[in-house]
Order: structure tokens, then sequence, then C-alpha cells
């Protein structure tokens, strides 16, 4: 398993710290920028409603839920213990897994090719749409990711060792934590254990001791499903994820190279493309990598989900970190290439490589903060539009978990209950959310397709009087009724 090319141009050391650090502060400037102003989305209430609660009912809570396990939420309450449940609060911790995670990505392509290698996979991490748009969301899933990198680095580095070192005890430590963060962090188990299992014959030690990281890994999860299935009727609360179809595996691909979330934007396009110059730069001899560390995991997944759908673009950010030993390689040979040019030829590539290179940085960070894409759901609005509405006007909800937005910004709102069945008297307020997500979406702001009537039935004899459409996938509606019914 070697990145490297034969040639290796010099980056000084004063230089490679130069760069590295302009991308931490440009990337840490753009994920920390109004951090605090877009609404929590529904996700991000259950985050709330969780680190709310004493340490052993959150614990429990984090049980029935199962969503996710509970490690991310430990890491989330110990912060917000000390500086508040605020939106910008509670997105902290995600921000500081991010920026841990871009420490983490230089390692990996440093040791994937030098440091031209370490800067492209930096550049990667650090302005991807995908990782900063989680990055600025309160769920496990940037501190999953930044897990995985880590997990990564571990595993390259231990691989050049003769003996077990301390990195055994780290490498165990991440993945542990890994999987207690998400349950798709097993993909990293799996696939590093089977990058291990093909160079059996040449590093023999290797596998034994990686296999044995990974077999100890599992005892925190297996532990966790075990208190788990104690509960009298244990569910993983995924019954809204819709079967995907085999087009969904060349999006989720391209997702995952460029941030795109489910709907065009130029921005995204920029640094996909760039992505795809650097990876096609870095593929001679690589193919095999790409194949085990992406491919195949996305290829199970979607096998799987054609009889249990669990396939969601954003379980897959546990993969994003095998996609930089590749891209780190594609660096380091154009950086070979530019260096044996002509003089004037190579003036005139650099200077269209630094014009590709800046648009698609700052095209992905405008695009985070501007593509409606992006948006995260309205509840500040919802909460406003409430408060204007005649006292004890009842309020019904399509779905029972609208109930945590809601406490977090409408505290004085009592909904009466949901609307499917519910008897509305003269005059009553609706709260209806779009009960589904788009398989490479980030939030609720892009619909399934063909899946649009997603508001409720009026019942006979009601009008809404007011109604507000939320390009996020939320409604709200005053609804005048003649007679209960």
């Amino acid at each position: 398993m070697s990145f490297r090319s034969a040639l290796s141009p010099a980056i000084t050391k004063r230089q490679f710290l130069a760069v590295a650090s302009a991308t931490l502060l440009l990337s840490a400037a753009s994920v920390v920028y109004k951090l605090g102003e877009p609404s929590l989305w529904v996700d991000e209430a259950y985050t709330w409603f969780f680190v709310s609660m004493p340490w052993a009912k959150m614990l429990q809570a984090a049980r029935i839920d199962a969503v996710n396990p509970p490690f991310f939420y430990l890491f989330a309450k110990v912060f917000t213990a000390l500086f508040g449940t605020s939106e910008a609060a509670l997105r902290m911790p995600s921000v500081i897994a991010f920026l841990v995670g871009l420490a983490g990505s230089l390692w990996v392509g440093r040791q994937a090719a030098g440091r031209t290698g370490s800067l492209a996979a930096g550049w990667f991490w650090a302005f991807h749409p995908m990782l900063v748009w989680y990055a600025r969301d309160a769920r496990p899933y940037a501190l999953a990711a930044a897990l995985s990198v880590f997990g990564l680095g571990m595993f390259l580095h231990i691989r050049t060792r003769t003996l077990p070192s301390f990195s055994s005890a780290g490498a165990f430590a991440v993945v542990a934590l890994g999987m207690l963060t998400h349950y798709f962090s097993m993909l990293f188990a799996i696939v590093t254990g089977s990058l291990s299992a093909l160079e059996i014959a040449k590093h023999r030690r290797f596998f034994r001791v990686w296999a044995s990281i990974i077999l100890l890994s599992l005892v925190p999860l297996l532990a966790w499903l075990w208190w788990f299935f104690q509960l009298p009727s244990p569910s993983f609360g995924i019954g809204w994820i819709s079967r995907p179809s085999l087009v969904d595996i060349p999006g989720t691909v391209w997702n995952l190279l460029s941030g795109y979330g489910a709907a065009f934007g130029w921005g995204s396009l920029a640094f996909g493309l760039v992505t795809c110059a650097l990876i096609i730069a870095g593929w001679r001899g690589q193919i095999w990598w790409a194949v085990v560390t992406l491919l195949l995991p996305i290829l199970g997944v979607w096998g799987l989900s054609q009889f249990r759908p669990v396939y969601v673009d954003r379980y897959f950010i546990v993969l994003v970190p095998f996609i930089l030993p590749i891209i780190a390689s594609g660096a380091q040979r154009l950086m070979n290439g530019w260096t044996e040019l002509m003089p004037k030829l190579r003036r005139a590539s650099g200077l269209a490589g630094a014009v590709a290179l800046l648009v698609a940085t700052f095209g992905a960070m405008y695009a985070i903060h501007t593509q409606p894409v992006y948006d995260k759901e309205q509840w500040k609005e919802v909460a406003a539009w409430l408060q204007q509405l005649p006292s004890g006007t009842p309020v019904l909800l399509s779905e029972q978990e609208l109930e945590l937005p809601l406490a977090y910004y409408a505290p004085h709102v009592q909904p009466e209950g949901l609307i499917a069945g519910a008897v509305c008297p003269s005059m009553c307020a609706w709260v209806v959310r779009q009960p589904y997500t788009a398989p490479h979406a980030f939030t609720q702001s892009v619909a399934d397709p063909g899946r649009t009537d997603w508001r409720p039935l009026f019942p006979d004899g009601c009008t809404p009087t007011q109604a507000h459409t939320w390009p996020t996938g939320l409604e709200t509606l005053l609804m005048v009724c003649g007679h209960n019914g």
C-alpha cells in the first residue's frame, strides 16, 4: 500500500506551515460564521432535548431513541454544561470535532504523499460542503468523521511500525469511540480490516495487531447493544428511510466527492470538479483502494437496503477519510509533472491551477452560506407566527417530534395533539412538516422527486385562512371550521 510517487518536489516547512495555517483559519472562519443564526432543525432539537436531561436519564433516553449510540451526547453534554444550550453552543462540539478532523486529514495526507499530499487532503477536508455543513450541525456526523480520519491515520501509522506501540492503544480508543458515535462506523472497521487482510502475506504481524484492535473495539458497542436489546420493544427509529435505487449509487459517490446535497449548485460543482481532477491524477495503481474503501461498502449497504432500508448519504460520512490518500497522491503527482514543464508552460498551468483552486474554495464556502439546499428549518419564524395567533388557539402537529423545536423556540405553546384524527373547533393552527428527506440531502430543504403532496387532507367544513409554506419543508396554517370534523 504505497501512494507516494517517485518524485517528491520540496515544499519547505515554512511554506507548509503557512499554507496549512491559512487553510485552518479560513475554514474555521467559514464554519463559525453566523453559527447560531439558523434555527435548530428537528434532529438538532433532539440533541438539545437529550443534553438538557440529567446524565442517567439522558443515557436512558438515548437507549430508547436508539438512532445513534451515546458518545456524541456525552461529548455534547460536557460542553453545554459549561456554555449553555444556545444554538451556537449546541453546534460548537461539532465545530471542534471538524477542526480536530482537519488536523487528522493533514496527518493522513502527509503519510500518503508528504507535505504536498498533506495540504491537498487538508484543503479537501477544510472546504468540503458536506463536512462543513455537519460541522455546523448539532448532530454526531462531524465527530464520527473526525474519529474515522484519525482511525485511518492510526491505521497507516501502525502499518509502518515493526513492533506494537502506544499507537495501538490510541487506535483502539479512536475506533471504539467511533462505533459508539455512529453505527455506520462499523464500515470503517470492515474496510480497514479488509485492507489489512489483503496484505496479510506481506504484513502478517500488522494484520494480527489490527484485527485485535477491531475486535477489542467492538466490545463497548456490543455492551451498548446488549443493553439496548433488553428493552421490551427495541427499535432503531429508521422507518422513514426509503429503499434506494441504482441511480442513488453514483449520486452518493458524487455527494461524497462534492457535497452537493441533492441539488445542483455552482459552488459544489466547482469543488467536485477539482476533487475529481486530483483523484484522476492519483488514480494510477489505486483503483483497488477506491473499490475496497468506497465502492464495495456503498454497494453492500445498498444491497442490504433492498430488504431493510438504511441508505442515507450522511451515514457514509465515515468513508470520506478514505478519499484523502488518493487526493494526496494526485496532488503530489500533479506537482511532479508541473516541475518538469517548461518555465512558460509551468507559469501558465500554475496560474490556471491556482484559479481553479480558489474558485472551488470560495465557491464552496459561498454556497454553504447562501444556497437554499443548505438551509435549516425555520423554527424561529414558525414560533413567531404562532405567537401572533389569538390566545388559546389550539395547535395541531403533523408528527409528535415537532414538539421538540417548539419547546425550544415557543415554550408557551402547548400542542393539542396530532392533526391526524384530531377534532378542530371553530379555529385551530396547524404545523406541518415534510415527512421525508431525499437520501442525498442533508436536511429537509430538498424533497424526494415525485413526493410533493405531503400536506394532510383538510377536514370537511374547514378552510385555511392563513397559510405559509417555508422552503425547508415546513407549513403553517390557521384553520377555520364551520363545524367540528
